[in-house]
């Protein structure tokens, strides 16, 4: 199996991204975003690599003192279920670990989907996650 690399975004990137978020927000997996706003927002993206090819993008937005939001993640869809985005969610709560100081007994993360996409469910069991839905939901 190819080695895959997660490592912080550049702005070369960016073609990329836009791609993953073309590929996803038509049916409302992904909330597209204006092309300005990945180049501005590159330095909170990480993407996944292998062989020299982006395959994977993910983001940490601090929003307070204590509090982030992983967003924007996505994998090449012929790549799906082959653990890239394990790997990239993995080195977002990293990254968030680092970043926003809560208290270990506090932490939580908080992902919202509109959509769930395949491997979700099973990547949340791997991680010990539990499944709530917002009041007015199916």
């Amino acid at each position: 199996m190819t080695e895959t690399l997660i490592r912080p975004a550049r702005t070369s990137d960016v073609r990329a991204i836009r791609a993953f978020i073309d590929a996803y927000s038509p049916d409302g997996r992904l909330l597209s975003k204006a092309t300005v706003t990945l180049f501005e927002d590159i330095q909170e993206f990480l993407v996944a690599e292998r062989d020299g090819e982006v395959v994977g993008c993910g983001a940490l937005h601090v929003m307070w003192e204590d509090l982030a939001e992983v967003r924007t993640v996505a994998v090449d869809p012929a790549l799906a279920g082959q653990g890239i985005g394990s790997l990239l969610l993995t080195a977002l709560v990293q990254r968030a670990r680092e970043v926003v100081e809560i208290p270990r007994e506090a932490r939580q993360l908080v992902v919202t989907m509109h959509v769930e996409p395949r491997g979700v469910s099973a990547l949340r069991q791997r991680r010990g996650a539990r499944r709530q839905r917002q009041a007015g939901t199916s």
